[in-house]
């Protein structure tokens, strides 16, 4: 099997079949043709493929050398501080609005809650009524 077949099928799961695939038309050869008229294959025999390549490096030496240098502490820094500075205002002026909400004195703690005995008869008993009624109101509380 192709490697090109092998390939679609790790794309398609385990039926082996592409579902984008199957609704293209069937390929049309006079279409196909006067494409290819259009545009021919490039002549890759009469490339100088040595000179291109000589070239591509040629222009590429000044960013390479600038990559390989490495930057100074300070340039990601910088890089990053036009967008950090107003960001952390803005969460400045956030939290000190929410600390203005705050009240001035902190919340009295809710006082304890007391089962009666009745109440601690039944969760004694496993009775699921008096639980939830426990659970979710203040019956039975001692003050």
């Amino acid at each position: 099997m192709s490697d090109a077949i092998e390939g679609d099928r790790g794309r398609t799961g385990c039926s082996g079949r592409d579902p984008v695939r199957d609704r293209d038309p069937a390929r049309d050869s006079v279409l196909a043709a006067a494409l290819a008229d259009l545009d021919p294959e490039p002549p890759t025999d009469a490339v100088d493929w040595d000179r291109l390549e000589r070239a591509l490096a040629l222009r590429a030496r000044g960013r390479l050398a600038r990559r390989s240098a490495g930057a100074a502490w300070w340039q990601p820094v910088a890089a990053w501080a036009g967008p950090a500075i107003p960001l952390g205002v803005a969460a400045g002026i956030a939290l000190f609005l929410v600390v203005l909400r705050l009240p001035a004195e902190p919340a009295e703690p809710p006082e304890p809650l007391l089962l009666g005995d009745e109440v601690a008869e039944s969760v004694y008993r496993g009775d699921p009524a008096h639980l939830l009624r426990a659970a979710f109101t203040s019956e039975g509380a001692i003050p």
